[in-house]
């Protein structure tokens, strides 16, 4: 019995070692195909945009309408019916915001902060009739005087995030597959949002598109 569960042990250790490293020649295989980033080193950083796939499980560097570059990430792990509105806390809105911050963390590495939820958000809540009247003019009105805004978690969820593996990063940036699992940010390795930042600043546009 001893025996068997030494051999089950060990052969699941060689899986998950011989996983990591297809996952990591896989990923070494696709970086060779992506846009150097030598290459964008002068480009404006004023016409520089990230759209996110969710369906490619993708986020791309834009200058302007050219893509530069393209990263792997992963996303939250359910999915919602109510537009960029999220079920469950844990799915990865969909619609246009804009970084406000750009700060380190030691759960996450690094993270870039968008401004969800914003002006769409709050109307796609009411036109829902997931917040009243009175909560969407309250709403409004600290959005319009740029203000840091608390909503109700149970209809918008937590802020979200670009932000890096932390910890667990040689894990997940070598497998070989992708799955979401984020409570609704954008997760990505951590010497790629390194990378990311030296071209994006507050104010930098993201677009979320399923």
């Amino acid at each position: 019995m001893i025996k068997k569960f030494i051999y089950l042990f060990i052969s699941l250790l060689i899986f998950f070692a011989g996983m990591l490293l297809y996952g990591n020649f896989m990923r070494m295989k696709d970086s060779g195909n992506l846009l150097s980033v030598k290459n964008i080193a002068s480009t404006d950083s004023a016409k520089i945009k990230i759209e996110i796939n969710l369906k490619k499980y993708s986020l791309t560097l834009f200058d302007g309408d050219v893509p530069l570059k393209s990263y792997r990430v992963f996303l939250g792990h359910s999915e919602s019916k109510l537009g960029s509105l999220r079920n469950g806390f844990v799915t990865t809105p969909t619609g246009k915001y804009k970084v406000t911050s750009i700060d380190t963390s030691k759960l996450f590495y690094m993270r870039l902060v968008i401004d969800y939820p914003n002006f769409e958000d709050i109307k796609t809540a009411y036109k829902n009739n997931f917040i009243n009247r009175k909560e969407f003019r309250r709403l409004w009105q600290k959005l319009s005087d740029g203000k840091q805004i608390k909503v109700d978690k149970k209809i918008f969820g937590p802020k979200i995030s670009i932000e890096g593996y932390g910890k667990l990063n040689y894990i997940l940036k070598n497998l070989p597959f992708v799955f979401n699992w984020t409570n609704g940010s954008i997760a990505m390795c951590n010497e790629d949002i390194s990378e990311l930042i030296r071209f994006v600043k507050p104010g930098t546009e993201v677009k979320i598109v399923e």
